[in-house]
């Protein structure tokens, strides 16, 4: 079988031989040191992929993508960025260019190639890229809603890692509090040996004389006092990592109160037309106001939904239904895609589940913690031969 093709774009040759290195017994692979270099190498022949720095001299990566993306002979290769530029608008332009994946550097050999694998067997090389959804009017919403989603579940396995390190530093905790008592104790037990006046019987004072020399020597009690320091620096660098890793909560004005009504009319001029909004309520409802991560978690569902009807509109529907039942509120986000089965569901809300290969899911997980840990909620998939997710609120 004939090796894929690739075509490595990078101004520096330091990065161009590490990726030539890394790739070199697996693909074909050609190389170009800049923007325009890069393009007319692609009027002779077509790669498979491409994987292209931003930060070049005279014509950058993006401009490179873009013009790759409106020439009819090149839309359809997919790319990947590889860049230092890690903020969050680069990721999104680059994404919203018609990228394939975005990796940040410094990277490993083991995300180059799995980000390159996942790439090959997501989308035929003579696939054409540009009909997908990334070209609806409302591709950056969501763009930075998937980003946004990725910040939430990184925060969320922080917290876990804060919490894991909490519960070692208070396991050591007794046990760097009990050292200082010994060293007394084994402070107190020289001394006494060393006055002999204070003992009158000859048995007693020949063992401890025994005790001294078997348990009480000097390298015994420099070791425990060597341990001693070793565990009150170690749980002071736990201290220092639990500070640095533990998410800060965005601050909110708990009294301010969210109203719903107002967050769907923002929602309605972010998302297609064509999904519909039914208010089953009368009036409108006020939450406590954290108006960020709902409307978050809603965009996190309608993409998934979104995803599974292909924004098909033509033969499939897509809507939202606001009502309450029992003191709780009930938002349902309901598609008319392939529905969800039950062995799907039970896995749907953990981080990097996905139920199309190659696909690494986060949008899902986000909603799932943000509804959970705002709101005291829960998200409910519903198996059967349509999508239904169903978000519950409790209004009290």
């Amino acid at each position: 079988m004939d090796k894929k093709r690739l075509l490595i774009v990078d101004d520096t040759l330091p990065n161009l031989q590490l990726l030539g290195n890394i790739l070199k017994d697996l693909y074909s692979l050609s190389f170009a040191s800049g923007g325009q270099e890069a393009l007319d190498m692609l009027e002779k022949s077509n790669p498979d992929m491409i994987l292209l720095d931003i930060m070049m001299p005279s014509i950058d990566g993006f401009e490179v993508c873009r013009r790759i993306r409106k020439n009819p002979v090149t839309k359809s290769i997919p790319i990947i960025f590889l860049s230092a530029k890690n903020d969050k608008e680069s990721v999104v332009k680059g994404m919203s260019l018609g990228a394939q994946d975005y990796l940040v550097k410094p990277f490993s050999s083991e995300d180059v190639l799995s980000r390159i694998r996942n790439q090959f067997q997501i989308i035929p090389s003579d696939q054409v890229l540009s009909t997908g959804r990334e070209d609806s009017k409302s591709s950056w919403v969501f763009i930075n809603n998937r980003i946004d989603n990725l910040a939430v579940c990184h925060a969320s396995y922080k917290s876990d890692l804060a919490n894991q390190i909490q519960s070692i530093e208070s396991e050591l905790d007794p046990l760097v509090s009990v050292i200082p008592g010994l060293l007394n104790y084994i402070h107190d037990l020289e001394e006494l040996m060393g006055s002999g006046s204070i003992l009158k019987l000859k048995d007693i004072q020949d063992k401890l004389n025994e005790a001294q020399k078997n348990r009480l020597n000097p390298d015994v009690t420099a070791a425990v006092h060597t341990l001693h320091d070793n565990l009150q620096d170690l749980q002071y660098k736990l201290i220092d990592i639990i500070t640095e890793i533990t998410p800060q909560e965005e601050a909110y004005d708990k009294k301010e109160q969210l109203s719903l009504k107002a967050l769907f009319d923002d929602l309605k001029n972010l998302i297609p037309d064509e999904i519909t909004i039914q208010w089953l309520i009368k009036g409108d409802i006020n939450l406590p106001n954290r108006y960020k991560s709902l409307k978050q978690a809603l965009l996190s569902l309608l993409d998934n939904a979104l995803d599974a009807i292909q924004e098909d509109f033509e033969h499939h529907t897509c809507s939202i239904r606001i009502s309450i039942l029992e003191n709780h509120l009930i938002i349902s986000i309901l598609d008319s895609g392939p529905g969800i089965s039950e062995k799907v569901i039970k896995q749907i809300f953990k981080f990097g589940f996905s139920s199309k290969p190659g696909r690494q899911g986060s949008g899902l997980t986000a909603a799932h913690l943000l509804i959970k840990e705002h709101f005291k909620g829960k998200i409910d998939a519903v198996s059967g031969t349509k999508g239904t997710m169903i978000i519950n609120i409790p209004m009290i």
